[in-house]
């Protein structure tokens, strides 16, 4: 049912890598997941992993089961070149990607699944429970996605009690129109990162929501191991999302909006939401856009058509007419 694309690498913090392997441990044993992306920089990190999951008693159906595939970046050419291509029949499908991918690297492997329900998750994140009415209906709608906030893994979720801006998941069917102009060319774990992607996606015509409490992902990091908080790039992050980290501090430091420097609330702004919710939403637009055919029926029905013998005698309409042939 849902294509998951993700990454795998190794810290040097053991601490950390066990989180990341619970995670896809996770996933692997979830039935609503139906294949497993898995991007890696490193050939020695697939060995590795290979060696944890053979060795594992609770993944025994999954030894020996990963097929490998090889892809190349040309970034100049905004594509992805086949290198080496097996069949897909297991859970786990690997992608040596020899560098850190990038949001746009993902959505751009997604589109090659297309007609599939994908979700981009970051590295951290399993998938816990799903709604099955709410994937039905990214099925059967254009430009609809959703991006979700996390749940903790000691069972809080104060991201979504005090919600600010926080997604780790998108999911999506395959193709979209991902070409956002300066707009996924950076890694996922960078503050603020999955806003920018929320922005374009938008000013693209995508409806998003947030039906984080129907559609439940786990967020595993208790060990607290940060590495972005180390990294000076991510200022740039900051950067470019500055109005909503405005809004942040407006919302939840009772700031005014002058000391922000931020009037309204930005345009990532999606809190969660509740499945019926989304149905009205979805509803009330279909309503709309069928009101707004008729009216454009009833405008066309509605000037005096002459008759087409009169048409046909009248000369400068046969002048008119010879201009298109």
């Amino acid at each position: 049912m849902i294509h998951l694309i993700t990454s795998f690498f190794r810290l040097p913090q053991q601490q950390r890598v066990d989180e990341l392997i619970k995670c896809l441990q996770e996933n692997i044993k979830n039935d609503n997941i139906e294949k497993i992306h898995l991007f890696f920089e490193k050939q020695e990190d697939i060995d590795y992993l290979k060696n944890v999951l053979s060795n594992d008693n609770t993944n025994n159906d999954f030894k020996d089961t990963m097929e490998q595939l090889q892809f190349k970046l040309n970034r100049m050419e905004n594509s992805i070149k086949l290198l080496e291509e097996q069949g897909i029949n297991n859970k786990i499908q690997i992608i040596l990607f020899n560098e850190q991918p990038l949001y746009s690297d993902f959505f751009e492997y997604a589109n090659k699944l297309k007609g599939k329900i994908c979700m981009i998750s970051n590295s951290d994140i399993w998938l816990k429970n799903v709604d099955l009415d709410l994937i039905k209906l990214i099925q059967t709608k254009d430009k609809l996605m959703y991006a979700l906030t996390r749940h903790e893994s000691d069972g809080t979720c104060p991201l979504i009690d005090k919600y600010w801006m926080s997604h780790d998941s998108f999911i999506f069917k395959s193709p979209i129109n991902y070409n956002i102009q300066g707009g996924m060319n950076h890694i996922q774990n960078k503050l603020g990162s999955e806003n920018i992607i929320i922005i374009g996606l938008r000013k693209l015509g995508y409806r998003l929501f947030n039906p984080c409490k129907d559609i439940v992902i786990i967020h595993e990091h208790a060990s607290g191991i940060r590495t972005y908080l180390t990294d000076d790039s991510k200022t740039q992050i900051f950067k470019i999302n500055i109005e909503d980290i405005a809004y942040y501090h407006y919302y939840n430091n009772n700031k005014t909006k002058q000391e922000c420097g931020f009037p309204r609330k930005p345009r990532a702004w999606f809190p969660p939401i509740s499945k019926k919710s989304i149905f009205n939403i979805e509803n009330k637009t279909l309503q709309k856009n069928e009101k707004q055919h008729q009216h454009l029926q009833r405008r066309a029905t509605s000037f005096p058509i002459p008759s087409s013998r009169k048409f046909i005698n009248n000369e400068s309409f046969k002048k008119f007419k010879m201009m298109f042939h």
